[in-house]
């Protein structure tokens, strides 16, 4: 049986909403002990000097809250990443973490597009904290 119209848009909108709560709440679990906060990545340092930005806030793809443009990438993580950055800082540093814990620097990639991440793409997103692991 085959969905056309309407029917089709109201269910791809459903599961777009079902994979990025997965995502969220996979990225969410959080090693650290409550009220003790990592520290930001160099990206993210970088980037609120800039926080004088009178650009609209715009909404993360992954946690869905509206930010302002300097909590998102600059520039794309990787140079071979040909998307839109529409992921804040804050989601892929909880990605890179999620992907230290459970397979390893090697393994870690851009939450957009799975490009493989360098190490040096490591250190400018990941917590200072997970770069160091």
């Amino acid at each position: 049986m085959e969905v056309f119209g309407e029917d089709a848009s109201a269910l791809l909108a459903m599961n777009r909403v079902q994979k990025q709560s997965r995502i969220v709440k996979e990225i969410n679990k959080d090693p650290y002990r409550p009220g003790e906060l990592p520290t930001t990545s160099i990206a993210a340092k970088r980037l609120e000097k800039r926080s004088s930005n009178s650009a609209p806030p715009r909404e993360c793809a992954i946690c869905l809250e509206d930010m302002m443009d300097y909590r998102f990438p600059d520039k794309n993580i990787r140079d071979t990443c040909k998307h839109e950055r529409g992921v804040c800082l804050n989601c892929i540093s909880k990605e890179i973490r999620r992907t230290l814990d459970n397979t390893g620097w090697t393994e870690a990639r851009c939450i957009t597009c799975q490009n493989v991440l360098e190490y040096k793409d490591i250190e400018e997103y990941a917590y200072v904290e997970d770069f160091g692991k």
